[in-house]
C-alpha cells in the first residue's frame, strides 16, 4: 500500500512539472511547436504550437529553430499559426524555404515580419488579418507569392523588398512585380489622402487597396481604367477626387458606382464614350473636367455636355448653387442629367431645347421654378419625358417669349 502511494506521488509530481513546465514555456527541443517530416523524409515542417489538455499553448514571442530532431526546418505549414492572437514577434529561421497559405492569418498582434533569405515562396493569404502588422521585409529569394497575401492588413505603412529581387520590388512603400505591371499590394495603413498608380501599371490584385480608407484621390492610368475600370477599388465610397489618364476610351455604365462621396473628376481626350448612367448616385459631385481635345466632350462650368453642347449630359449635382441657366445651344437635356440635385430651386431652360428625357430632374426635391425662355405654346411643344420628371412638371413656370 505504501508503495502505491509513493508511486502515486510520483505521478502527480510528474504532472504537476509538466503542466508548470508547458504553461512556462520551458525550452524544449521543439520551442513549443508542432512538426511535421516531410515526405522526402529528410526535413520537417512546422505545423501548429503545442497543445495540453487540448488547448494551444500561444506565445508572445515565437522563434523557429533551424532543426528538429537533427533535420533541417525548411518549411512553415498552411495554417501553422491561424488566428494566434497573442504572438507579437516572430523569428523565422534561414532554413525555411517555403510559408503555406493561411499561415499567420489572424495573426492580429504581429506587427513586423522580415523574410530570411531562404525563402522563395509564400502562399496565399499568409498575412491575411493580421491588423497590427506595419512592416514586411521580403529578400531577394522570394520569387513567387500567392493571391491576396496581405488581405485586410489595415495597419501596412511599408513594404520593403531587396533591390536584387529578380521578381518584386517595391516603390514608395508598396508592392509590385519586377517590370511594374502589376500593383500587388498598396500599403493601406498609410496617411496619405492621395496617391497616383504608375503608368506601367496594367492590373492591381483583387485586394491591393482594401481597407485604404484615409484614400480620397486616385490618378489611375489610362490602360489600367481601360482594362478594369475601378472594378479593385474597394473603398470607393471614400473617394472625392478620380483623374483618369489618357488611353481610356470609354466610362461605362456603373463605373463610379457606389462613389457617393465623389466631387471631382478628369476625363482625358481619348474618352470617346460616356454612358449616360455612369454617374448614377455621384450626389457629391461638383465638378467634371474634360480635357479641351477630347473630340467628343467638353465640360462647361464643371458640367459634362458633347462637344457641340447639344447636349447637356451630366450636371454637377452636389454643387451649391440654387439656380442654373442652361446654355442656349442646348437641345437635349440627357436622361438623369440633374438626378439628385437637391439643392437646385431654378433653372433656366432656352427655347432651343426639344427634349428632356427620363429621370432628368428625378430627385430634384426642392426644384419650385422653372424660367423658360420662350412662349407657353412652344414649352408644350418640349418632348418631355414621364418618367422621373414630376419635379419638373410641377416647379412653377416663367415664360419669357414673346406672345
Amino acid at each position: 500500500m505504501h508503495t502505491v502511494k509513493k508511486s502515486l506521488h510520483i505521478l502527480i509530481s510528474c504532472a504537476i512539472l509538466t503542466s508548470a513546465c508547458a504553461f512556462s514555456s520551458c525550452a524544449s527541443e521543439g520551442n513549443g511547436l508542432q512538426y511535421t517530416l516531410l515526405a522526402d523524409g529528410k526535413s520537417y515542417a512546422v505545423s501548429g504550437v503545442e497543445t495540453f489538455l487540448g488547448t494551444h499553448l500561444y506565445r508572445e514571442e515565437v522563434v523557429i529553430p533551424s532543426s528538429y530532431k537533427n533535420l533541417p526546418v525548411t518549411r512553415i505549414d498552411d495554417n501553422a499559426f491561424v488566428r494566434n492572437t497573442r504572438m507579437t514577434s516572430l523569428t523565422i529561421p534561414n532554413s525555411i524555404v517555403y510559408i503555406g497559405d493561411h499561415a499567420f492569418s489572424g495573426c492580429s498582434a504581429l506587427t513586423t515580419i522580415t523574410l530570411p533569405d531562404s525563402v522563395g515562396g509564400i502562399g496565399s493569404w499568409v498575412f491575411e488579418d493580421c491588423s497590427s502588422l506595419t512592416n514586411v521585409t521580403l529578400s531577394k529569394s522570394v520569387i513567387s507569392i500567392g493571391y491576396d497575401p496581405f488581405e485586410n492588413c489595415n495597419s501596412l505603412t511599408n513594404i520593403e523588398v531587396d533591390e536584387n529581387n529578380p521578381a518584386y520590388m517595391s516603390i514608395d512603400g508598396n508592392l509590385y512585380t519586377k517590370d511594374g505591371t502589376r500593383l500587388i499590394q498598396y500599403s493601406v495603413g498609410k496617411t496619405q489622402t492621395g496617391f497616383t498608380i504608375p503608368e506601367s501599371v496594367t492590373q492591381v490584385d483583387s485586394s491591393a487597396f482594401t481597407g485604404a480608407f484615409n484614400l480620397t484621390t486616385l490618378s489611375i492610368p489610362g490602360a489600367l481604367y481601360e482594362e478594369s475600370k475601378l472594378s479593385w477599388f474597394y473603398s470607393r465610397e471614400n473617394l472625392t477626387s478620380v483623374i483618369i489618364g489618357e488611353g481610356a476610351t470609354s466610362i461605362d455604365e456603373r463605373d463610379f458606382f457606389a462613389c457617393i462621396n465623389l466631387q471631382t473628376l478628369r476625363i482625358p481626350s481619348s474618352v470617346a464614350f460616356i454612358n449616360r448612367d455612369a454617374f448614377t448616385d455621384c450626389t457629391q459631385l461638383t465638378d467634371i473636367t474634360v480635357m479641351a481635345n477630347n473630340a467628343q466632350y467638353q465640360s462647361i462650368d464643371g458640367n459634362l455636355y458633347d462637344k457641340e453642347g447639344r447636349t447637356l449630359i451630366q450636371y454637377a449635382v452636389g454643387k451649391a448653387q440654387i439656380e442654373f441657366v442652361i446654355p442656349d445651344t442646348v437641345v437635349y437635356i440627357g436622361n438623369k442629367a440633374f438626378m439628385g440635385a437637391k439643392n437646385l430651386q431654378s433653372v433656366t431652360i432656352p427655347k432651343s431645347v426639344t427634349d428632356i428625357y427620363h429621370h432628368a430632374f428625378d430627385g430634384c426635391v426642392n426644384l419650385t421654378s422653372v424660367s423658360y425662355q420662350g412662349t407657353e405654346s412652344e414649352w408644350l411643344n418640349i418632348q418631355i419625358d414621364p418618367s422621373g420628371n414630376e419635379a419638373l412638371e410641377k416647379a412653377t413656370k416663367h415664360y419669357e417669349g414673346v406672345k
